[in-house]
C-alpha cells in the first residue's frame, strides 16, 4: 500500500508547492493512515504534521485527520499547540477528548475557557465547552455558558442545548429555556421554537395540552398541523386516531408519518402501500420541477423527501 501511496502523496506535495491542484490529494491522509495501521504511528504523526505545517490541505481535512491521529496516541501537547495555533475548529474537540481520557478534564476546561476569552470568533469553542460541561453533568454551568448568546440572531446555541438537555432526560429544564425566550427572538429567529416546545411537552406527558395549543395556532398549514398533532397522539398511545388524522392529508410528510405509525402497529403491508412507489415519486417531481436528466431515487434510503440539518446548536427538526 505504501509503495502505491507514497509516490502519489509526493506528487500532491510537489504540485502544491508549484501552486497546482492534484487529483489524488487524499493520498496525504491515506499515507498517514496506512503508516499508523502498520505500527508506525510516530512516522505517521511526523508526515502528516509536516503537511499541516506547510498548509497542504486537500479535499479531505488534513488538519482534522492530524488532530484525530494525535488524540488516538495521547499526544496532548501537540494537540494543544494545534488548537491554540490557528486550528481551533479542527483540534479542540480531539483535544478535549484526549485530556479527558488522560484524566485531565480540568486542564482541558481551563485551556478552552482561556481560548474563548481571547478568541475573536469563539462560537465553535463555546459550543465545545457546553458539550463538555453537559458530558460532565454540569448542566446549569453549561446553560450559563450559552445563555449570553441564546438570542444571538446568527450564532445561537439554544436549540443544541435544548436537545442535549433532552438527551439527558432534562425535558422540563429544556422547556423552561424555550419558555424564557423573548417574544422578539421567537418572532424574528425562533420559528423552530413552537414545534420543539410541543415535542418537549409530549415527552413530559403533556400531549393533550400541546395539542390544544397547536389547534389554537392558526398560522400552521394543514399538513404541518396534522403531522404535529399525530406525533403527539402517538406519544399519548392514540395510534388509531393519529393514523386516521394523517390519512386525511396526501402530502409527503403525512404519508411517510402514517407509514411509520402503521409499521408500529405491526401493519407492514399497509405501511408499504401507503408510500408512493418510485415511478409515482418521479412523476410528481417532474411535474414540479420539469424533466431532469439522470434523475434517480435511492430506494434504499428514500425517506419521503424529509430532511434535517446538523447542528452544533443549529436548526433541525424536532424528533417526533
Amino acid at each position: 500500500m505504501l509503495e502505491l501511496l507514497v509516490p502519489l502523496a509526493d506528487e500532491a506535495r510537489h504540485d502544491q508547492a508549484q501552486g497546482r491542484s492534484h487529483p489524488f490529494w487524499e493520498a496525504l491522509d491515506l499515507q498517514a493512515e496506512v503508516l499508523e495501521r502498520s505500527g508506525q504511528a510516530e512516522e505517521a504523526i511526523r508526515v502528516l504534521g509536516d503537511d499541516v505545517a506547510e498548509h497542504r490541505y486537500g479535499p479531505r481535512n488534513t488538519v482534522q485527520s492530524y488532530a484525530q491521529l494525535l488524540a488516538r496516541h495521547g499526544r496532548v501537547e501537540e494537540l494543544q499547540q494545534a488548537a491554540t495555533g490557528g486550528h481551533a475548529r479542527e483540534a479542540f474537540r480531539p483535544l478535549m477528548e484526549a485530556f479527558t481520557a488522560a484524566g485531565r478534564a480540568q486542564d482541558a476546561e481551563e485551556i478552552l475557557r482561556r481560548h474563548i476569552a481571547t478568541a475573536e470568533y469563539p462560537s465553535n469553542e463555546q459550543w465545545f465547552l457546553i458539550e463538555f460541561l453537559i458530558e460532565q453533568r454540569r448542566f446549569e454551568e453549561a446553560i450559563a455558558v450559552g445563555r449570553p448568546t441564546f438570542e444571538d440572531p446568527w450564532e445561537s446555541p439554544l436549540q443544541g442545548v435544548v436537545f442535549l438537555l433532552a438527551e439527558n432526560g432534562l425535558h422540563d429544564r429544556a422547556l423552561q429555556l424555550l419558555d424564557g425566550c423573548s417574544p422578539e427572538f421567537v418572532a424574528e429567529r425562533g420559528d423552530w421554537i413552537p414545534s420543539n416546545r410541543w415535542w418537549l411537552m409530549g415527552e413530559l406527558g403533556r400531549c393533550r395540552e400541546a395539542i390544544t395549543e397547536i389547534e389554537a395556532t392558526p398560522e400552521l398549514d394543514a399538513e404541518e398541523r396534522a403531522c404535529t398533532i399525530a406525533g403527539l397522539m402517538a406519544q399519548d398511545s392514540r395510534l388509531d386516531e393519529a393514523i386516521s388524522l394523517l390519512a386525511e392529508h396526501p402530502g409527503d410528510r403525512a404519508t411517510t408519518d402514517r407509514a411509520h405509525l402503521l409499521a408500529r402497529q405491526n401493519r407492514p403491508l399497509e405501511a408499504l402501500a401507503a408510500i408512493p412507489d418510485i415511478a409515482a415519486e418521479r412523476e410528481k417531481q417532474e411535474q414540479r420541477w420539469g424533466p431532469r436528466t439522470g434523475w434517480t431515487v435511492d430506494a434504499q434510503n428514500y425517506d419521503g423527501g424529509s430532511s434535517k440539518e446538523d447542528h452544533e446548536g443549529h436548526v433541525e427538526d424536532p424528533p417526533f
